[in-house]
């Protein structure tokens, strides 16, 4: 599910464009819940406060995770950077990470190539090696959202 913040642009993200998405998750499923965010996006949440003036970031220490508003964040450079945001753009994740499965495609394959005109010239035998994956999100409705721009 798709959520879009409030304002035009990644530069007028609130704090209540993260808790509106965080309530959309039932309250059951949001347990193991986590934020996924590129880390200058993160770097922009860092200071935006709440309508008490207290900031939605909590920094990592010891004995706790970092959070934002409340759950776990997770640093990423897969999403967007916050330069790169257009509109319509997805920049942030909020889901439950259990519920992604991996799975091994295909074993690593390795082929040998030694029948090519390299190999009959030079004597060179060439070697590719392949490892295919799959990921999968067992339950995606109800407990995955995607925060975006306008």
């Amino acid at each position: 599910m798709e959520v879009t913040i409030s304002g035009n642009s990644i530069n007028d993200l609130t704090w209540k464009d993260f808790r509106d998405t965080v309530y959309k998750v039932p309250a059951e499923k949001r347990k193991d819940c986590a934020w996924f965010i590129n880390e200058t996006v993160l770097y922009h949440v860092a200071n935006i406060e709440d309508k008490n003036g207290n900031p939605i970031w909590r920094r990592p220490t010891e004995e706790m995770p970092g959070k934002l508003d409340l759950y776990p964040y997770h640093e990423l450079s897969i999403p967007p950077q916050i330069v790169d945001i257009k509109a319509n753009e997805i920049f942030a994740a909020f889901l439950n990470q259990k519920r992604i499965q991996h799975g091994n495609r295909k074993g690593i394959e390795i082929k040998k190539f030694d029948a090519t005109t390299e190999s009959m010239e030079y004597v060179e035998i060439f070697l590719r090696c392949r490892k295919r994956d799959g990921f999968l999100v067992t339950r995606p409705k109800g407990n995955m959202l995607v925060l975006k721009t306008k």
